[in-house]
């Protein structure tokens, strides 16, 4: 069965165009992000801001993200204390 799994990945990876051995995808294009999302949040660990703040002038992350990086962050800043 896993030889039948493996065929139809590579039969849909030519249809649609895609090269399934090419490791500039999935992991590789995520790294700078998280790169990016690292630094953010050990700002908003550092910064101590209001949580009711959305509007802080960042546009690299959206509301959803900043929520969640938010709530990291204090959880570390209570961690600290």
């Amino acid at each position: 069965m896993p030889l039948l799994a493996e065929h139809r990945a590579v039969v849909k990876a030519r249809l649609w165009d895609f090269d399934p051995f090419v490791h500039d995808s999935g992991s590789a294009l995520r790294n700078p992000r998280s790169e990016s999302l690292k630094t953010v949040l050990k700002n908003m660990i550092i910064q101590e801001t209001n949580e009711d703040e959305d509007d802080d002038g960042d546009t690299t992350v959206n509301l959803s993200t900043k929520t969640i990086l938010r709530h990291y962050s204090k959880l570390v800043r209570d961690l600290q204390r």
